[in-house]
């Protein structure tokens, strides 16, 4: 993703580009606090197929089983949040097939 503000055009239009691509993209946005990242994300998300995970800052023990869930809503499988997973690679592949 280009370099830019989270509330600029070139962010923006960055967003567009990926979410156009085929197939599932996993899009990772970071930056200082307090600069509109989530906003801008929540309101691109406006309409769009997507899942939304805001990380917690704690283990990734702990993140997985959260991430599963908003997954298997998206998938309207309920069971998916049941699955175990090892790691983010696990869950992610599981998701994608």
């Amino acid at each position: 993703m280009a370099n830019s503000s989270p509330t600029g055009e070139t962010c923006w239009g960055s967003l567009e580009e990926e979410y156009r691509e085929e197939g599932a993209q996993l899009i990772v946005v970071y930056g200082r606090r307090r600069v509109g990242k989530t906003e801008v994300l929540l309101r691109f998300a406006r309409g769009k197929k997507h899942v939304y995970y805001l990380a917690e800052k704690t283990s990734m023990r702990a993140n997985i089983p959260k991430l599963a869930r908003r997954m298997a809503e998206y998938l309207g499988r309920e069971s998916f949040a049941r699955i175990g997973f090892s790691d983010f690679e696990d869950l992610f592949r599981e998701f994608l097939e």
